[in-house]
């Protein structure tokens, strides 16, 4: 109660008044701008309060008025005592007569009874004790009623309005009555004590607050005003009940007399100042700290601003040691491929994810591993992607959700191996301070060069999951599992992902969820149809209606008639192969079509008759669509993209294929094939590497080739190109020729991976 002790109300509470806490009491804001401190701790006294009030304002500069209707005054402030005392019942009113005796002379005769009894018992000794053996103050209980009524008193009588009527002066004279009956009854003795010093004290406090902080000319005004006619409602029917008891018993002042003084009455006084009090408090201090509407504004603008720059400080900033520490640990463009894959999304589609049930309690379960299997070409990647976009949002929204994924894909080895994957989610995870780890394996490596081995890292992971608080939710999410390479060895690249994903959600199922997406292999099968499953094969048929619903649209095919347009949709939506990959690689033959003036309805209703039955049936017209004579280029070009170790620039390719303007790499092999991005060339999808590869035995296309023949055919293709260079080159010159260093750095590779060298 801002200073106040919530004192015992009779012999019967077991509790110490100073055992209670004090709410903060509100101040003023400082005249150079600076707030003063917002609350007084319990054993600050009503003193320390009222230094806190404002000094008085400097004139402002006269400024010059606008023309115009002269700006009313303000009404007089209310009299709150007066407003308190007319929303009594009439009886308690006639208990209650105006009286226009000066608060201030009231207050005088709680100053004069309590100074009284305190000297009668100096004799007796200063303390005194009660039956349950807890020690009252009585020198502190007088210091307390005599400290606040003598603040009270200094505020009133420099107010230049305070109560006329004489209201507040009865609920003054209570205190004085209850101080003159005090008997012999040590228990008694110490209830009135207890309670005269918190009627004082709260008197004190609202008559402080009425002068000083009432009609700031802010927005608050009225709700501190409201707060205190209902305190002042309630210590007049409190007052009330005290002269109804007084006069009853008049005759024989007895302790019956004062038993509302401290039991029942006091109780629910009690309970209404403390609602008030909490209440004014509030307004109080918004009207002090904002000061009017402009500072309330600012003030809640940088607090924003700095609540704002507190969170990206505890969830993302970092020193520069610490961004130099998660870069070694690594510089991966992890997010390249997500915003990739958000461009190719088109409108709602995934959403029936996010609102099925098994994505929700998923989102909510720790421990729980969400598996979305499906077919090459299905949508899964696109559909990950939403999900990230997703969890992404709501991390941001809350400090203690993490997130962190990885794309495998299968035209970069990099994004294929475990080592690479588990660094990333290092430094996706990591927060300022970094865990010991970390930092100490920086500490280790950074400067001789050197790089540690893949359980050591993974062993960091695990410290980083580990700093995670308990009530945080980890996210991760995981593209492709089928696209990390799986081989015959026991130790091959696959095994251990699986192994890590498994191991990763049992050591930290009260924090981590997992989810990934794959083709349903039979290893990755085995390891994750125990867990949670969504079969994305299912649902495909809505997405794909939004796709071709989409592309019918927009430029060109929105061209065609209402007729044609329906039959495209028709066609596409009702086929038994219902893949994205399908439905993209239609709708983009049928956009390259040479819309004619006339006849051309016809063409399309033929052409659509016509369509590929499937996703294999698509890519083998395809290839039977390349010129002749491009067949050669196309095969070695392909066969390079596939068989890779790594992402290649579009002019390393032109350069294998003797060809002087790089665009012919995509001409000769079509978009539908390759794709090109950043001078970047690699397979339009996973599912044309698919095709291409094919094994030894069996009738194929000619730019279709098995592993090992690949191997062998980019073997003599870079051993050849090597051997034709018949003098040595300066490191200017073997930049030019991006294939002569791909050859260097490679020919090895193929070598191994066409089985003719162990």
């Amino acid at each position: 109660m801002g200073g106040l002790r919530a004192l015992c109300c009779s012999s019967a509470d077991k509790n110490d008044p100073d055992d209670h806490p004090s709410p903060n009491r509100p101040l003023h804001q400082s005249q150079n701008g600076q707030n003063a401190p917002t609350g007084v701790n319990q054993g600050s006294s009503l003193t320390d309060v009222t230094q806190g009030k404002p000094e008085e304002k400097p004139k402002e500069e006269p400024v010059e008025k606008p023309v115009g209707k002269p700006k009313e005054k303000p009404p007089p402030p209310r009299n709150l005592w007066k407003e308190a005392y007319d929303g009594l019942d009439r009886s308690s009113q006639d208990l209650l007569p105006e009286n226009g005796k000066p608060a201030t002379d009231a207050i005088q005769g709680v100053i004069d009874i309590t100074t009284a009894k305190y000297k009668e018992f100096q004799k007796g000794g200063l303390r005194i004790h009660r039956k349950e053996k807890d020690d009252i103050n009585i020198r502190d209980a007088s210091m307390k009623i005599l400290g606040a009524a003598m603040k009270a008193k200094d505020v009133i009588s420099t107010a230049v309005s305070f109560d006329p009527t004489g209201h507040a002066s009865s609920a003054w004279t209570v205190i004085s009555f209850g101080m003159s009956i005090v008997q012999n009854r040590l228990d008694r003795r110490d209830a009135i004590f207890q309670s005269s010093a918190y009627l004082t004290e709260n008197l004190s406090w609202f008559a402080i607050v009425d002068a000083h902080y009432r009609n700031q000319e802010v927005d608050t005004d009225k709700h501190v005003d409201e707060a205190l006619l209902r305190a002042y409602s309630a210590i007049l029917q409190f007052t009330a009940e005290i002269k109804k008891s007084e006069k009853e018993n008049e005759a024989v002042r007895t302790w019956k007399s004062i038993f509302p003084l401290t039991d029942q009455a006091l109780s629910t006084l009690k309970v209404a100042v403390a609602e008030q009090k909490a209440a004014a408090d509030q307004w109080i201090g918004l009207a002090a700290n904002l000061g009017d509407r402009e500072r309330a504004k600012e003030h809640l603008a940088k607090t924003d601003a700095s609540l704002e720059a507190t969170r990206k400080l505890e969830d993302k900033a970092k020193t520069v040691e610490e961004e130099n520490q998660v870069k070694w640990m690594s510089e991966f463009n992890f997010s390249g491929r997500q915003n990739f894959l958000q461009k190719k999304r088109t409108g709602d589609t995934g959403i029936w994810l996010l609102d099925s049930q098994e994505y929700t309690n998923w989102m909510v379960t720790p421990g729980n591993l969400l598996w979305l299997p499906g077919i090459s070409g299905c949508g899964k990647s696109v559909l990950c992607s939403t999900v990230i976009h997703d969890l992404g949002e709501i991390c941001e929204l809350d400090p203690y959700k993490y997130l962190a994924y990885w794309y495998f894909h299968f035209g970069d080895d990099l994004t294929k191996s475990v080592y690479s994957m588990a660094r990333s989610l290092i430094r996706q995870l990591s927060r300022s301070p970094l865990p010991s780890s970390l930092v100490k394996l920086w500490d280790k490596h950074h400067l001789q060069g050197s790089e540690p081995n893949l359980q050591t890292i993974l062993g960091v992971l695990d410290d980083v999951l580990s700093s995670i608080p308990d009530q945080g939710h980890v996210y991760l999410v995981f593209d492709a599992l089928d696209e990390c390479p799986a081989n015959t060895t026991a130790d091959s690249e696959r095994k251990s992902l699986l192994s890590v994903v498994v191991d990763l959600l049992e050591r930290h199922k009260d924090k981590v969820h997992i989810l990934a997406t794959s083709r349903p292999e039979t290893d990755i099968k085995e390891e994750l149809e125990k867990f949670s499953t969504v079969d994305l094969e299912a649902h495909l048929a809505e997405d794909v209606k939004q796709f071709v619903t989409a592309a019918i649209s927009r430029d060109p095919l929105q061209k065609y008639s209402e007729e044609i347009k329906a039959l495209i949709f028709h066609t596409l939506v009702t086929s038994e192969e219902r893949r994205f990959r399908w439905a993209e690689l239609q709708i983009q033959t049928l956009e390259k079509r040479r819309k004619r003036r006339t006849g051309d309805d016809e063409d399309i209703k033929e052409a659509l008759k016509k369509i590929p039955k499937d996703l294999e049936d698509t890519y083998r017209r395809i290839l039977n669509s390349i010129e002749p004579d491009d067949i050669p280029l196309a095969r070695n070009i392909l066969m390079l993209i596939c068989l890779s170790p790594a992402t290649l620039e579009v002019n390393t390719v032109a350069e294998m294929a003797n060809l002087d303007n790089p665009d012919d790499v995509v001409n000769i092999c079509t978009t539908s094939l390759l794709s090109l991005s950043d001078e970047k060339i690699q397979l339009a999808h996973f599912s044309v590497q698919e095709f291409l590869i094919v094994s030894e035995e069996g009738s194929h296309h000619e730019c279709q080739f098995s592993a090992a023949n690949g191997h062998r055919s980019l073997l003599t293709a870079t051993v050849d190109y090597l051997l034709e260079q018949t003098k040595e080159l300066t490191p200017e010159e073997a930049t030019e020729r991006p294939f002569f260093l791909y050859a260097s750095k490679n020919w090895s590779t193929h070598a191994t991976a066409s089985g003719d060298i162990d």
